[in-house]
This record gives C-alpha cells, structure tokens and sequence, in this order.
C-alpha cells in the first residue's frame, strides 16, 4: 500500500506522542509501537525505522527521495491558514451560511458554494516553503491556472499563494491569481508566519463576538481556536484512513472533503451560548446569597422582642417586595452581569471568569453592605430601581458592595482608579452622583484631582492612543463621590425631619 509523506508523518508524529506518555517503560512503549502499527496495517519493524529516520532529521522526506511539502510544521501552518480564511470569510461575506471549506481536494483548499451549483469562490494553495525565488512557485501558479480554467463559472473562482516568507513575483501572477494579503496590524504583508496567523485567527474569533456584543476573554478565544483547528485536523485525518479502508463507503469518504462554515459558526457560538450559562450561574449566586441574608433577618428575628419583631418583619417584607419586582425586570431577566458589574465597580475582569462572577457577589459585601442599605432605604419609602440607584433631593445615588475599610489616601486612590478605569462599567456610572460603600468616603473634589493624575496610565493600559477618546471617557462620568452608608442613613433621616414626613 503506498501511502503520501503526509499520512506517514502522522503516523510517526502519534506514535511518539504515545511513547513520551509511556515514560521510560521499555515494554510499554513495545506494547504501545505494535497497537499502532496493527492499527494503520504495517510492518512492526517498518515503523520503528521510521521513527528513527524522524529522530535523526527532525523529518522523513528522504524516505521519499523529495522535497515533501508539506511536512508536519507545514500541514499545521496550511490547516491554520484554512481556518483563518475561513473565519475571515464568515465575517466578511454575506453568503458564509452557503459555503463549505473543502480540505485537500483539487486544491490545498478551497472554498465552495454548497447550493445545487456548487462553485468555487477561490482556490488556495499553500507553500511554507522558505525558498524566496519566484521561480520556486511556477509549478504551483501554473496548477492553479488549470484549475481556474476547469471550474470558471462567471468571475469564479479566485486563486490565491499564501507564502510563509516575502517572494517577489515578476509576470508569474495573472488577474485571476494573485499573493495573499495579510493585515498584520497597520501593515498589509504577502506572507505570514505560523505564529502570526495564531494571532490572526484570534483577531477573527474576537471579531465574530464583538458582532453579537458578545464578551469574550483571551483564554476562552484560544480554546475555540484550539478546537476549530482540531475539527480540521480531525476530518484530515479521518479521509486519510478511510481512503485506504476498503469498508468504507465512496459517498462517505466524498463527504469528508468539506466542513461547512455554518459548523465552524455552531462551534465558535458555543460560547454565547456558554455566556446564557455564565448569566443563569449569576443569578443562581445572588438567589444564594439572598437567601442567606433572610435566614440572617429570620434568625435575629427569632430572638427580638415583639415590638422589634414587628419592624423586622416590615423591613423584611419590603426588601422581598424589591427583590420580586427585581426578578420580573429586564436587568434581572437579560442583563444580569450588567446589574452585577455596576454594584460591584471596583472589580476589574479576571482571567477566570468564575472567580472574576464570583468577586462581583461575595457573600459578606452583599449582606454588609448591598442587602442592608436597601433593606433600610426601603424603610423611609424610596424607590430604588432595577440597577440599584435611587434619587434624593437631586442627588442620584447607586447602591454597591464597596466593603473595604480604608482611610490613607493612597489606597481610596486606588480604588477611584479601579472604579473609573473599569471600562465594563462606565455606562452604569454616567448619570451617577454618588456611590454608597460600607465605611468609605471620598469627596468629589478629591476625585476631581485624582482623576486627571491616572488619565495617561488608563491610556496606556487600554491600548488607545487617542488623549481625547481617553479624555472624554472620563469627563463623561461624572466627579463621584463615594460615602459610607451610615452617612446615607443620615441625610436620609435629615430629609424625612426637614419634609415633617416619611419619603
């Protein structure tokens, strides 16, 4: 059975990954080199050599007497430029829903139209070649010019040369044909290397959240691009052994040439639907921590006079009242990380989004502070709102879970800083005059001339240039002050006496 330098090098590289798990056992690794080879049908004997020409040259093109691209470090780099123009091509076009990926079929890939007519829209061929002589590609631009001619259908298809180093073409390019632009940062290049389409897939998943508003950290876009390459891989691999098993049917082994870019869509949006599970995780934490605060009010309860007990039970009351009408709200039904974000301004994102979710409802700052400043607002008859504000006198007020205790100026810097430089968060501060912590004050002049001081560190730490874009998200939330809630409940109790009744 003749077999391509590619199938083989597969073979190789999975027999060593399996070897290097067995450690420094002898007879597993025996054990382990005749399962494999029992596996792809061959000699024993033949695999062990090959694994030993792929140790001594770090590849097994002399096994073929050629040049045979692509090796392993190639396959990987062409399944990755696949995928980025994939992706590029799901963000860009209006017809991605009715267009597959096809892998290693007339060309290194291409892509097709999956309606009755099935045309291609391009054809791509991949060199990771470091040669940098344009006469090096001849062989390959002319087998695209065939393919060209053989599947044209008006202006379709398009054939591309994605290059791993620059190569300057003379007359070898026609209209049809041309090098492969990549936009890496402000430059366009007419290569790129593996490294730097990693970088360039991830640009293109964050681009496909960004259109659905969709928050995504950098863990989570390495793990989808993780798992778009091992779907490719997968299918690779898949025809690879099935075009050599004669029990396989010919239409399946057909149907394993394309991917369909609705799959890739499915794959990548499997984390906004991940994000309705982050959302229910939300509100199942605060149900929680709510719930702990009653059994707090129901024990005190217990143990108070009756007198007491009376006033409890209204204050009780009341804030189940708020929290019923909170659960029917649209904060509550559909923007609960917003809510979550804007009582907790002081927590900036963490790469672990559990942790980072569970820092926003931490048990002692929502009963020392959140659940008890409403429970006593709702005590004097203000109307608190479903984003936790409420306004006095003039003054628009927003409820949190500031819990820290700190007088130096140093550290209630610091915390203005994580408050205003908390990007997520800057919507829920704009109309906002005062925010109402456990034991901090700050006033608002004391925030005025911080807030100029870290401008230019904010500028730097979010990548933007712009003084005047940097400039006018601070402007645009207002000078804050932040006051401990005893001296709420004091201009409070001052208002009701001044007005000679309950608000």
């Amino acid at each position: 059975m003749k077999r391509t330098l590619r199938e083989i090098t597969e073979i190789v590289l999975e027999a060593i990954e399996e070897y290097e798990r067995c450690g420094t056992d002898k007879e597993a690794k025996k054990k382990k080199r005749d399962e494999i080879a029992n596996k792809y049908g061959l000699w024993k004997g033949k695999l062990t050599e090959w694994i030993g020409i792929y140790h001594k040259h770090g590849n097994l093109e002399e096994l073929l007497g050629h040049d045979a691209t692509p090796t392993w470090s190639g396959y990987l780099y062409q399944g990755h430029v696949a995928l980025y123009v994939a992706l590029k091509h799901i963000n860009e076009s209006d017809l991605c829903l009715s267009s597959d990926l096809e892998i290693e079929w007339i060309e290194d890939f291409s892509l097709k139209n999956n309606y009755e007519d099935n045309y291609y829209y391009s054809l791509h061929q991949v060199k990771a070649r470091k040669g940098c002589n344009s006469s090096d590609y001849t062989t390959a631009i002319d087998s695209i010019k065939k393919l060209i001619d053989q599947y044209k259908v008006e202006n379709y298809p398009k054939g591309y040369l994605h290059l791993i180093k620059k190569v300057q073409f003379k007359d070898e390019l026609s209209d049809d044909i041309s090098v492969f632009k990549y936009q890496i940062g402000e430059e366009e290049k007419t290569y790129c290397d593996l490294e730097k389409i990693e970088k360039l897939i991830d640009d293109e998943i964050q681009k496909y959240y960004y259109k659905y508003n969709i928050e995504i950290y950098p863990d989570d876009i390495m793990n989808i691009r993780l798992q778009l390459n091992h779907k490719i891989d997968e299918l690779v691999r898949k025809r690879h052994q099935y075009i050599v098993d004669d029990r396989v049917d010919e239409n399946e082994k057909k149907n394993l040439r394309t991917i369909s870019l609705c799959e890739l869509c499915k794959l990548i949006s499997s984390k906004i639907i991940k994000q309705k599970d982050w959302d229910m995780y939300l509100r199942k934490l605060f149900e929680k921590k709510y719930q702990s605060y009653r059994e707090d009010l129901n024990e005190i309860y217990e143990i108070e006079e009756n007198e007491k007990k009376n006033k409890l039970l209204s204050k009780a009351n009341k804030l189940n009242d708020f929290i019923e009408q909170f659960r029917h709200s649209d904060m509550y039904c559909n923007r609960i990380k917003d809510f979550c974000v804007g009582i907790s301004p002081h927590h900036l994102k963490d790469k672990d989004i559990r942790v980072y979710y569970n820092n926003l409802l931490q048990l002692d700052s929502l009963k020392n502070v959140f659940f008890d400043i409403v429970t006593k607002t709702l005590e004097h008859n203000i109307e608190i709102d479903a984003n936790a504000r409420f306004k006095l006198q003039g003054t628009n007020y927003m409820i949190t879970t500031i819990n820290e205790e700190i007088e130096a100026d140093t550290k209630k810097r610091l915390l203005i800083e994580k408050i205003y430089s908390n990007i997520d968060n800057a919507g829920n501060l704009y109309n906002v005059d005062s925010l109402i912590s456990n034991k901090v004050n700050i006033t608002k002049e004391e925030t005025l001339n911080w807030r100029s001081k870290f401008m230019n560190r904010y500028s730097h730490k979010i990548g933007l240039d712009d003084k005047e874009v940097v400039e006018k998200h601070f402007m645009d939330v207002k000078s804050l002050e932040i006051i401990d809630k005893r001296s709420l409940f004091e201009r409070i109790e001052d208002y009701a006496k001044n007005n000679k009744e309950n608000i």
